[in-house]
């Protein structure tokens, strides 16, 4: 299929799926194999729907592309909470109370409203995106970064220094700077993964190329912002790099750091966020073939987020990940687009995935939260806890399994095979850490517009985390 046939089916298929701008879906996570079935309008899919069609709307001149662009980008303003914050930014799961935080799930729609903002100049989405960054920093920054997760804590970067463009603020520039200065440290200057990046702080044993692939696009982005040229060789770099990693029109899911080695520990490949990398391609002008690619895509238009799972976090299309192959499918096309040639999709068939589980109670708590099972530090299945109960399925036969009661919950505990009973305190809905956290987030706020706000930074994060720890003990 040529590109501008596959980009009219995805676009229908988009369209079909977007209520006056509500983009609402289901979020499996093919990178940590989570599935979660809820239907939520997560912030995440709003970047690629706003630029891909801000770049329609600049190659066709057909303003329907606009008024796309438009309708999402005001939909997201009003799925902003008044700290700042997007609704539903923790993506693999259907969390309701909606409480925790996912830096790029914030940062990747706030650079959308930018964008958005300088081709309407519209100062609505100017506002939502500098309240959600001064949020996000304000909450997280410790004078270098945001938590030390690599592709998250660029695309923050990249958000912070298009906003100190748009703005004139020499002080974000700076900032953003620091952040991406830091964040060199973890990238592979030899060997053969180089223009890789270990996946950040804490996660030092792991490479994932598709997080890769976002952060070369942030320091391709930045280059421009900040005018520095060596920005654009580490993006060019880490492009040629990932271009070893993709095989078959799928991208190699992971390495993992074991006795001194890189070595590729997955069979999964990635489909539908392979788009990104081809966008960055397209835009350091690199030649590629992605025709294969394009072979994946659905009678509906969807494309596929992987193979190797064989269950539906493979065959279900999902919107934040196809978001990228839309990107990419916009910025590639040249020709007039023709209409969409579309049918039901047919539903690909599942092999049993998973074979056993793990079942247990939870015993202290009845607030609901989630139970993930994890092998060697990574999910491979998660379950809601329902009343005080969870059943877990998984599949394999593993000789060491944790638990990780996750979310509200937030307890670790050391697993073999079988569990009956579990101890879990109660959770109150905002404990006194997270309140003070609250307080200190405001007062940052207030000043981030000064070079005071990153003397204090590391001052307030060494409270913030004392604070915290005392509280929810």
């Amino acid at each position: 299929m040529h590109v501008e046939q596959a980009l009219a089916n995805n676009l229908s298929w988009f369209d079909k799926n977007n209520l006056s701008g509500r983009y609402c879906g289901y979020s499996h996570h093919p990178i940590w194999g989570v599935a979660n079935h809820s239907k939520l309008e997560h912030s995440f899919t709003y970047y690629g729907v706003i630029l891909s069609n801000l770049i329609l709307y600049k190659k066709y001149l057909s303003k329907s592309f606009l008024d796309r662009a438009v309708e999402a980008g005001n939909y997201l303003c009003r799925s902003q909470y008044s700290s700042g914050r997007f609704k539903y930014t923790i993506f693999e799961y259907d969390d309701l109370l909606d409480i925790d935080i996912t830096v790029i799930h914030n940062a990747l729609p706030a650079i959308a409203l930018l964008h958005l903002y300088q081709e309407t100049k519209n100062e609505k989405y100017l506002k939502s995106a500098e309240k959600n960054i001064t949020w996000l920093f304000s909450r997280l920054w410790n004078g270098k970064n945001l938590g030390g997760c690599i592709n998250q804590d660029l695309s923050a970067a990249e958000a912070l220094a298009l906003l100190g463009v748009i703005v004139n603020k020499e002080v974000y520039l700076k900032r953003a700077k620091i952040l991406s200065e830091w964040a060199l440290k973890y990238y592979i200057p030899s060997g053969k993964l180089k223009g890789a990046f270990i996946r950040g702080k804490g996660d030092e044993n792991l490479i994932i190329p598709w997080y890769d692939a976002k952060t070369a696009l942030s320091y391709y982005n930045l280059s421009e912002y900040l005018g520095l040229k060596k920005y654009e060789l580490v993006a060019r770099e880490c492009a040629n790099y990932l271009k070893t990693q993709i095989v078959d029109g799928k991208m190699n899911l992971r390495y993992i750091l074991k006795d001194n080695k890189w070595e590729l520990d997955s069979d999964i490949k990635l489909i539908s966020p392979i788009g990104l990398a081809y966008y960055l391609f397209e835009l350091l002008e690199m030649e590629f073939d992605y025709a294969k690619t394009l072979d994946y895509i659905y009678d509906d238009g969807s494309f596929p987020s992987a193979s190797g799972y064989n269950n539906e976090i493979d065959s279900e299309p999902i919107q934040g990940w196809n978001q990228y192959m839309l990107l990419f499918l916009s910025k590639k096309a040249t020709l007039p687009l023709p209409g969409p040639i579309t049918n039901s999709r047919k539903e690909v068939s599942s092999k049993k995935f998973f074979k056993d589980k793990i079942s247990g109670k939870i015993v202290g708590s009845d607030v609901s939260g989630y139970v993930q099972l994890l092998y060697f530090e990574r999910a491979i299945a998660f379950s809601r806890v329902l009343g005080n109960e969870f059943e877990i399925p998984y599949s394999g036969s593993y000789d060491a399994l944790r638990l990780v009661l996750d979310r509200r919950l937030k307890k670790y505990i050391p697993l073999v095979k079988s569990c009956n009973v579990l101890s879990a305190p109660p959770m109150k809905k905002r404990s006194l850490g997270m309140k003070i956290d609250d307080c200190l987030t405001h007062f940052m706020s207030l000043i981030f517009d000064y070079s005071l706000f990153d003397y204090l930074a590391k001052a307030k994060f060494y409270l913030r985390s004392i604070y915290i720890a005392r509280a929810d003990h």
